[in-house]
């Protein structure tokens, strides 16, 4: 353990390096995510435009398929990334949408969601990312799965990868 934070604590000045990148207005990105595990497996696609020097607005579609439900999920959002003169830019923001559940045993319900969204993209390159983003969603339906069950809530954590131009 103790090799393992030293190599840390020798690699971090690589990482942690002044950045030149600047997201400008008019710039786009397109980011994605996957789902894969024993219950769940699922997609993420966000399309997004700089409105302002590191504002972005744009379109975030979901679907997940489990062995209790398919969901599906098209939102909008907007993320302030703020700038931190390296490599790693966290954000913060919010999204509001749709979305529904079409359970497996028959039924399915939709509604109107919102949901707060956190993250930290590391830029691998000047226009490749690694994402990190934890959300905490509610809906007026209980169009959230968890536990093979219906919720009207979810925290869920994505990692992705996108793409700047």
């Amino acid at each position: 353990m103790k090799h393992i934070v030293c190599l840390f604590c020798m690699l971090l000045p690589f990482f942690s390096q002044a950045q030149v990148l600047k997201l400008n207005k008019g710039d786009f990105e397109v980011a994605g995510s996957a789902n894969i595990d024993g219950n769940t497996i699922g997609f993420e696609a966000r399309f997004g435009a700089f409105v302002a020097d590191y504002i972005q607005t744009g379109i975030n579609a979901k679907w997940e398929d489990s062995n209790f439900g398919t969901r599906a999920a098209l939102n909008l959002y907007l993320i302030r990334l703020f700038e931190t003169r390296t490599y790693f830019l966290p954000y913060a923001g919010a999204s509001l949408g749709f979305g529904s559940l079409d359970y497996d045993f028959g039924g399915s319900e939709s509604g109107v969601e919102f949901q707060l969204i956190t993250g930290v993209k590391y830029y691998i390159a000047d226009n490749v990312t690694l994402n990190s983003e934890l959300t905490f969603g509610i809906s007026s339906g209980e169009t959230f799965q968890g536990n093979n069950e219906m919720d009207d809530t979810e925290i869920a954590l994505r990692v992705g990868i996108g793409y700047l131009w």
